[in-house]
């Protein structure tokens, strides 16, 4: 469809093959851990609940990543 690179969640990309499939075709590929990914979707839900139920404390307790892996 030509886009210029790959962006996948981290449970998708789970094989050695699918780096060596990015590295063999020149295509770069882009993994983003799962909790990562979704964190400002959990942000979101956390200020609307607290909009809603304003008599319900609401917190939010941010997720991060539990690896860092950067490689070229």
């Amino acid at each position: 469809m030509g886009a210029d690179l790959a962006i996948f969640v981290d449970y998708v990309v789970r094989a050695w093959i699918d780096g060596e499939k990015s590295a063999d075709t020149g295509y770069p590929l882009i993994i983003v851990n799962h909790r990562v990914s979704e964190e400002p979707g959990i942000v979101k839900l956390a200020e609307h609940i607290d909009g809603a139920f304003p008599d319900i404390p609401v917190t939010h307790i941010p997720q991060t990543c539990t690896y860092r892996s950067i490689t070229t």
